[in-house]
């Protein structure tokens, strides 16, 4: 998990960067990652660099947004400064530090989804300020989208990423993987045309706080529409128990194979 520190191993022979500091030096926490995932590729290549080019760790910040990006931060560097932010926000906080601290060098890690989706805003106007920082985005070729219902009560989050908005997204990218989450405000229901079902070929959805939203029959309804491999269990844990997302899907009256695919 990463709250174990690594062993650290001391060997002679280990080479050393113009700052006498190892390999070793500029790693961080074990990687909770998937085994085989990119995103670890990636932090070892900044941990090459920064002992390549003698960066000394405390002259560093790194800063991250949400997601499984967000986690690349604590596997580099554990002696520099580190920030994770909220979702999308990552670049307003690496402004302030900027601002705060021109000296240091900033390094930014976001997913395609914190920055691209709902962080966009902010990473556009941090190319329009030319924030002098380098900035990483983690792209595991899946795009997730937070989705809304068009109809129905407000709340924290909502937004207004309504059917037809995701529908337009999708067509615009046929070779993308799209997970549309909280089973995408309602727009399963269209798979009922033949046209928007061969159009959306490439898009799936999740399952996340959705006991908010529907009556547990909404999963095998859609799964009737769907079929179960377009379904992907979620449950936004934090702010729902695995558990409790877990028996939702139970609820639904799925057969044991549906519940197990999904």
């Amino acid at each position: 998990m990463s709250y174990i520190k690594k062993p650290k191993i001391i060997r002679e022979n280990d080479p050393r960067n113009k700052l006498g500091m190892t390999f070793d030096d500029y790693e961080g926490v074990m990687s909770t990652l998937c085994a085989g995932c990119g995103h670890d590729s990636i932090t070892g290549a900044i941990i090459q660099t920064v002992f390549d080019l003698n960066i000394e760790p405390h002259r560093m910040i790194k800063l991250s947004g949400i997601g499984c990006s967000s986690k690349t931060p604590a596997y580099f560097a554990s002696q520099s400064h580190g920030f994770n932010s909220v979702h999308g926000r990552m670049p307003s906080v690496a402004t302030g530090a900027n601002a705060a601290n021109s000296e240091l060098l900033c390094i930014g890690v976001s997913g395609d989804g914190d920055t691209l989706s709902i962080g966009m805003g902010q990473f556009s106007h941090a190319i329009r300020r030319n924030l002098n920082m380098l900035y990483i985005i983690e792209n595991n070729m899946i795009f997730s989208i937070h989705s809304s219902e068009p109809v129905g009560h407000k709340y924290n989050g909502k937004g207004e990423m309504h059917p037809s908005i995701l529908y337009s997204f999708a067509l615009q990218y046929p070779e993308l993987k799209i997970i549309f989450a909280h089973l995408g405000g309602g727009l399963p229901i269209y798979f009922l045309m033949p046209e928007v079902s061969k159009q959306l070929k490439n898009v799936y959805f999740d399952t996340a706080a959705i006991d908010f939203l529907y009556d547990s029959s909404i999963v095998k309804i859609f799964e009737q529409i769907l079929g179960d491999k377009k379904i992907l269990f979620g449950s936004d844990y934090g702010l729902i128990n695995i558990n409790r997302a877990v028996d939702y899907i139970k609820k639904s009256n799925l057969d044991n194979n549906n519940i197990n695919v999904i």
